[in-house]
């Protein structure tokens, strides 16, 4: 069973937020949250990212690179790096691409986070504006908002 919740009131991406809210004409003091999760997986508790962008092939590891350079959108890249800096102690950080293919979407994300321990940070990379648009949330069941605090 999995279950994510949105991860609200952290702001982990500082300078990249500022960006954003010049561009969308928000408030300085404006909160912004992005598609940073807490996401349990049989009973584990991993922390998991939606960010626009795009990779070649494979992942991105702490331990090596597999994969040429990502690149992300610019809400992407906030992503990530609220991800990176949450205050929860660091296991592993894994870039993972996703797209459309043979194999189901749902395995995809399935598989990727249970190859990984329980506290990784797993950020997955893709267009979530057009191909993965809505496709990624009901896999990690996003169901409700917690709280980190630094």
């Amino acid at each position: 069973m999995i279950e994510s919740k949105l991860i609200t009131d952290y702001d982990g991406a500082g300078e990249i937020n500022e960006e954003i809210r010049e561009q969308i004409g928000a408030p300085k003091d404006a909160q912004l949250a992005f598609m940073v999760f807490e996401t349990t997986l049989d009973e584990e508790v991993y922390y998991t990212c939606l960010s626009g962008g795009e990779m070649k092939e494979g992942a991105i590891t702490m331990d090596g690179i597999d994969s040429p350079d990502p690149s992300f959108t610019e809400v992407g890249a906030a992503a990530l790096k609220t991800l990176i800096n949450l205050p929860v102690g660091k296991v592993r950080l894994v870039l993972h691409g996703l797209r459309i293919g043979k194999k189901p979407l749902r395995d995809k994300v399935i598989d990727a986070i249970k190859a990984h321990p329980p506290g990784s940070r797993i950020c997955f990379v893709g267009d979530f504006t057009e191909e993965l648009d809505g496709k990624v949330t009901p896999i990690l069941n996003f169901n409700g908002s917690t709280e980190i605090r630094a």
